[in-house]
């Protein structure tokens, strides 16, 4: 069940009607008491009713500013409403590049696996239209960020995988985020994300 602003929003743009908002909520939510309502749906607005051909760059924009007050290990929330909406919207988008780089910025650090949520919605929603090409290319590029090239891949964690240690920007760190991400992926029933594409190292 979404929150009220986002029921809100996407029923205004179920109707294409962004009038109901920009004229008719967000003048009501006046005063320090509405702020915070105010301030969401206003963030909102540009990833429903922004042209097809802009959401990539609302949607990094969002992502970016809802990042700064991101709980660390909690569910990305600013990826999975994004996501969503370009569900809703039926918007064919690579996002491959943008998780991988979002992965890099986290350091390598790794917490209990709800820091996963975003990049598993994605891959269900290309699991479910039949682009098993793209869910593979997506766990690929995610090996080959953690496990560096493919044919240097078993010295590598030969060299630096040890489960007893842990550091963030380390090696050992990002094969321990890519084990933590497997164990997500196989915690969802029905579903094969990354063992069918035979990504294990």
């Amino acid at each position: 069940m979404p929150d009220p602003e986002t029921y809100l929003v996407e029923r205004a743009w179920s109707q294409h009607r962004p009038d109901l908002i920009s004229s008719g909520l967000l003048p009501r939510l006046t005063g320090s008491a509405h702020s915070a309502q105010a301030k969401k749906v206003g963030e909102l607005m540009p990833l429903y009713f922004c042209a097809d051909d802009e959401f990539s760059a609302m949607m990094a924009a969002f992502i970016k500013k809802q990042n700064r007050a991101a709980q660390p290990g909690g569910i990305p929330e600013n990826w999975m409403t994004a996501i969503h909406i370009m569900e809703m919207r039926k918007l064919d988008l690579d996002l491959t590049e943008a998780i991988v780089e979002g992965l890099k910025s986290t350091g390598a650090t790794y917490y209990g696996g709800s820091e996963f949520a975003h990049i598993i919605a994605y891959a269900t929603q290309l699991q479910k239209a039949k682009k098993t090409e793209a869910v593979k290319s997506l766990f690929t590029k995610i090996a080959a960020f953690a496990l560096g090239p493919k044919e240097k891949r078993a010295e590598m964690i030969a060299k630096n995988y040890n489960p007893n240690s842990y550091s963030s920007n380390s090696p050992n760190g990002r094969i321990m985020q890519w084990i933590r991400l497997l164990r997500a992926c196989m915690a969802i029933r029905g579903t094969d994300l990354c063992c069918g594409g035979k990504l294990h190292p």
